[in-house]
């Protein structure tokens, strides 16, 4: 059995501060290892529940964040990024289940941790059918195009409550409360993991007996607004297919497939990067 592990940063045992999640920042060397070591707990509840292969994908930043040299010598790593910015990098139809490692809430959420949903500087919120979507919906939708489900989600406490929709019976663990933007009760480290561990062998177990976990399917066609932060965006991604715009600061995005909701949508989110660059 095959299980996949996207990993973000946000959401990661002991993370707080924008001080620690960019590269240039002063605390990312530490953080950089506190993350390696939430996979890790992921990895090892996943060999623990029946998985015999466990592919990591690094989807932070630049892509490079986990210690290639500290992780857990049974799983294999996806680093860096295509032009896709592909959060689910190496996911495919063969893989049983997805495990969202270090994953946080969407702008919308009271106390969100460091909340966003892609690109801070540009969108300000995603709905998909009316529903408000971070990443870990899109991303669920995504696996979802290869009938892969979501058995285990970590993160920050405001986090189950938006994938409750969509995520509600994968497994969560609560890595810390958010109080502001950059403020957290954190919970304490060792314990995380400990309880990552756990959930991901009762996940892993789950899934190694048969479907356990709903697949994430929203109603086509995929209809989803993109609201942005700054009228420029709007402009910038008209000639994306399936994009109408709203009005100033919002588009429209449609496709009549959920992988092709996720192309649009990746095209989408690289045009903006682009300007941001």
């Amino acid at each position: 059995m095959k299980v996949f592990i996207s990993a973000d940063m946000e959401g990661i045992s002991g993370i707080s501060s924008l001080k620690q999640v960019s590269s240039a920042a002063p605390e990312y060397p530490q953080a950089r290892l506190w993350m390696t070591r939430d996979v890790n707990a992921a990895v090892q509840g996943a060999l623990e529940g029946g998985a015999d292969e466990v592919l990591v994908r690094d989807a932070h930043g630049p892509a490079i964040n986990i210690l290639p040299d500290r992780l857990h010598p049974a799983a294999r790593l996806m680093a860096g990024w295509t032009p896709a910015l592909d959060m689910m990098q190496g996911c495919d139809a063969s893989f049983a289940v997805a495990f969202f490692i270090g994953y946080h809430p969407g702008p919308p959420a009271a106390g969100g941790v460091l909340s966003h949903t892609y690109s801070v500087e540009m969108i300000r919120e995603v709905w998909i059918g009316g529903v408000s979507a971070g990443e870990s919906l899109i991303n669920a939708l995504q696996a979802g195009t290869w009938d892969v489900p979501v058995g285990l989600v970590t993160g920050e406490r405001a986090l189950r409550q938006e994938i409750a929709p969509a995520l509600g019976e994968a497994e969560f663990v609560q890595t810390k409360t958010g109080f502001g933007y950059q403020s957290a009760l954190l919970e304490p480290l060792r314990t995380c993991r400990v309880l990552i561990r756990a959930a991901a062998a009762r996940a892993a177990a789950r899934a190694a007996r048969g479907p356990a976990f709903p697949v994430y399917r929203p109603a086509l066609p995929v209809e989803a607004v993109v609201g942005f932060h700054k009228a420029e965006a709007v402009t910038a991604v008209q000639f994306v297919p399936g994009v109408q715009a709203i009005d100033s600061r919002s588009v429209r995005l449609r496709a009549e497939t959920a992988a092709d909701f996720i192309a649009r949508f990746q095209l989408l989110t690289q045009v903006l990067y682009g300007m941001r660059s």
